[in-house]
């Protein structure tokens, strides 16, 4: 699969993700508590609740988030300020990765989506899968984008 082909396939993954928990939440509305878990704790543990009105917040906070990632790495490559000597191939590298920490990003959106309506724990792996799932897309990049004679 070519560079393009996949961003555009992550892009469109991340979306419907999002789109995903609007329908969730939708189809859940009717049976969904009038008081549902809107914070959690770095553990995961539900440690604030709110009016089921509150869980409108994620899927908005997330598209305008997603929005703003997939703005950004739909950039030409010739604005990209990217490291090493392949500027451009390292600029569509980054449009990856770009889109990669999107697809991320919704998929924790989605996920802590599901569990305010539900009214479930995150889980203690959340937080550290979330970090990594932001981290390890530009960690990639950085490695990646270094000179092959400087990789160790």
């Amino acid at each position: 699969m070519n560079k393009k082909l996949f961003h555009r396939w992550l892009l469109v993954m991340g979306l419907l993700i999002l789109l995903g928990s609007v329908v969730f939440i939708a189809a859940r509305w009717s049976v969904t508590p009038n008081v549902i878990a809107i914070h959690f704790d770095a553990a995961g543990q539900i440690d604030g609740w709110g009016k089921k009105s509150a869980v409108l917040i994620l899927p908005i906070l997330g598209a305008i988030c997603y929005g703003l990632i997939c703005s950004v790495s739909m950039l030409p490559t010739s604005l990209w300020n990217t490291p090493g000597h392949r500027p451009v191939r390292n600029a569509e590298t980054a449009r990856i990765m770009m889109a990669l920490m999107g697809f991320f990003l919704a998929l924790a959106f989605a996920y802590m989506t599901v569990c305010s309506v539900l009214c479930v724990p995150l889980g203690r792996l959340f937080l550290p899968a979330f970090i990594a799932g932001l981290a390890l897309p530009f960690i990639g990049f950085l490695i990646f984008s270094l000179p092959s004679g400087k990789r160790k």
